[in-house]
């Protein structure tokens, strides 16, 4: 081999051919694991991915793991330990509107979504909720407590929309 190939890595059509469910076997030109790389920006180039930036100051205190894009316009981020609720306006300003204390459990949103008017999010044991147009002042207008679970989890509450 010579010496100007030595050091390079050939992968014939990748793009072509996704992200293969198994590491044995998938469809052609899949691969298994793909992290932290852009297969598809410039077609037939592999180029490192960007990075992901923090863009809220020290405001966001906790890990958020859900998030909802709301039709007033805001975005909003729940924290999967503290029960803290933060708003991102479209220009980019955080402000942290509310806190979760439910009455038994964990504070921690396990999932959270729109559906209809309102925002639902759910802690270990209750799902909690705003109406969208009360967003404004979510202190005096959330609806903490809403339902009891029927069935606890510490781990996850996930949320979907199911149409029959």
């Amino acid at each position: 081999m010579a010496s100007s190939q030595r050091n390079k890595i050939f992968i014939n059509n990748i793009n072509l051919g996704g992200i293969s469910g198994s590491k044995y076997q998938g469809r052609e030109n899949s691969v298994a694991k793909s992290v932290g790389i852009d297969l598809h920006s410039k077609p037939g180039v592999i180029q490192a991915n960007w990075a992901l930036k923090k863009d809220s100051g020290a405001t966001v205190d906790a890990l958020v793991k859900a998030i909802v894009v709301s039709t007033d316009g805001y975005s909003y981020f729940f924290s999967s330990t503290s029960g803290k609720v933060w708003r991102r306006t479209g220009a980019g300003t955080w402000s942290l509107i509310y806190t979760t204390v439910p009455t038994t459990g964990d504070a921690g949103c396990l999932g959270a979504m729109q559906y209809q008017d309102y925002i639902y999010w759910a802690t270990e044991n209750y799902i909690h909720r705003i109406a969208i147009g009360d967003t404004g002042d979510w202190t005096s207008n959330a609806v903490p407590n809403w339902q009891l679970l029927p069935v606890t989890d510490d781990t996850y509450h996930p949320m979907v929309i199911v149409d029959n």
